[in-house]
């Protein structure tokens, strides 16, 4: 019953309004008063702002483009402070917090009359709150009156009873296509997406707003993909990345088809820049292990049945302990080992992890002690008696070299060696779920961490660590690189 716009620009692109109608939207006709005519200059606008490409905050110096390509979009970078909110007042853990960031800059653009630039807002951070902020337009005309707005209206924008202060200087990032790419629309669709570099796709890396790039196009999926049946895209570590490498592991390219991705939420909504070439090799997160270790389906005291899975939050904490499920929430703030080992099992099998420390009897110490209740059952019971076991499926039949596993040797691509077995884990995804932290990890990455591991954990944890996103790859072959003893 209200105008939308702002909201609806500060967190989708306009190619969503199409995404809505074969979702069954239905257009009731134009509101009167709205809209205005089509610029005419819009050739003469792109030209100037290609002109400023090189140099962000002056429009005098020219810039030479690569004569087959033109820019189709533009963000202006800000890093915007609040100076009278403080991180012990505000979640900034919180999606929606972001969110409302962006709704209250983009009413601020609608009240300043800038139109068909998306608010794009990332890196909120705590201390005096922080925030970085995209101004993007796929109207590269916009970005003179883009930069207008930067210049002098943030500070007109209220957003939790304080007004931003712009921190150094804004930056600019373009993406281009070849003209006739710009031009000619994706065949059979009539649409003609926009351009997205690989780093405004890793800005979407949110529950509410999941984009990945596979082979040259962007997608964006509703929910991060949440019945999508291997789980949500953001568990998997799959928002925000280039995933052709991890969509190829496990699909047929006709899983790209339009009425394969409605089913889960997704749609296309722009093709992936040329200035990306420079991460194609990367390689990206794998897919956890749900994929193999599917989603535990519980029976409810009811009758009726949900997933595991789908309780995996603090608020909201569900776990299976030999094949009865209890909700923990009221567990978390009482627990003597601490909250966060306690959550960092919500929405699993916590059977092994409880039995590499507790006795049997300790459940229904539990259950008196801090208040959990039975919800119901499964037929699924993983890592009984603090163990380990391989599923069918789960090891690729693949030897790794150890020059291969030095190449992932970073927290954003990491691989480990985990066992006397020497299987070959990709904990890339598991890192940021790890209570003792990433660093901790990733210290070992490109490496052999059987030792550190079993120094601190049971092999039971295996079964833990293959649940929040560790994913083996293959079985260490050959020799171990000698040490350089002058090192």
């Amino acid at each position: 019953g209200s105008d939308a716009t702002a909201g609806f620009e500060a967190v989708h692109p306009i190619s969503y309004i199409d995404v809505s109608v074969s979702m069954g939207a239905v257009s009731q006709g134009s509101l009167a008063g709205c809209g205005s005519a089509a610029s005419n200059t819009q050739t003469t606008q792109a030209t100037q702002t290609t002109q400023t490409t090189q140099a962000p905050t002056s429009t005098a110096a020219p810039a030479t483009t690569p004569p087959d390509l033109v820019p189709v979009n533009a963000t202006l970078w800000y890093d915007l402070r609040f100076p009278n909110l403080v991180a012990s007042s505000q979640d900034l853990t919180s999606v929606q917090t972001e969110t409302s960031l962006s709704v209250a800059i983009a009413h601020t653009m609608h009240q300043q009359g800038l139109s068909n630039v998306r608010c794009l807002v990332t890196s909120l951070t705590p201390g005096s709150i922080q925030a970085r902020v995209g101004l993007f337009m796929t109207d590269v005309g916009q970005l003179e009156n883009a930069r207008q707005f930067g210049r002098n209206h943030f500070t007109k924008v209220s957003w939790l009873n304080d007004s931003p202060t712009v921190q150094g200087t804004p930056t600019l990032d373009v993406g281009y296509a070849t003209s006739t790419a710009s031009t000619a629309g994706t065949a059979g669709t009539g649409t003609s997406f926009p351009v997205y570099t690989i780093n405004q796709v890793r800005d979407h890396n949110s529950n509410v707003n999941c984009w990945m790039a596979i082979h040259g196009k962007v997608y964006s999926f509703m929910g991060a993909g949440g019945a999508h049946p291997a789980g949500n895209f953001l568990s998997l570590g799959l928002c925000g990345v280039e995933a052709s490498a991890t969509f190829d592991l496990h699909h047929p390219l006709s899983y790209l088809g339009i009425s394969a991705l409605k089913k889960i939420g997704g749609a296309q909504v722009g093709t992936l820049s040329s200035a990306s070439a420079e991460d194609a090799g990367r390689v990206y997160p794998r897919p956890s292990p749900v994929q193999v270790l599917p989603n535990i389906q519980v029976t409810l005291s009811g009758g009726s049945t949900d997933f595991l899975q789908k309780h995996n939050l603090g608020r909201d904490c569900w776990m299976a302990l030999h094949g009865d499920v209890y909700d923990a929430t009221s567990m978390l703030g009482q627990h003597d080992g601490g909250r966060a080992n306690v959550e960092a099992l919500c929405g699993l099998d916590a059977t092994a992890s409880f039995d590499c420390i507790h006795g049997m009897g300790e459940i229904q110490e539990a259950i008196q002690d801090y208040g959990i209740s039975k919800v119901g059952t499964t037929n699924v019971v993983l890592g009984q008696g603090c163990t380990f076991q391989l599923q069918a499926g789960m090891l690729p039949d693949r030897q790794i070299a150890w020059a291969e596993l030095a190449m992932h040797s970073t927290t954003q691509d990491c691989w480990i060696i985990l066992g006397s077995q020497g299987i070959v884990w990709d904990v890339t995804a598991y890192l940021p779920k790890h209570t003792g932290g990433a660093s901790s990890v990733g210290m070992h990455c490109g490496g052999d961490a059987t030792g550190a591991f079993d120094k601190n954990h049971k092999v039971g944890y295996l079964t833990t660590i293959a649940q929040k996103g560790g994913f083996p790859q293959g079985v260490i072959s050959g020799e171990p690189p000698a040490l350089d003893s002058g090192s």
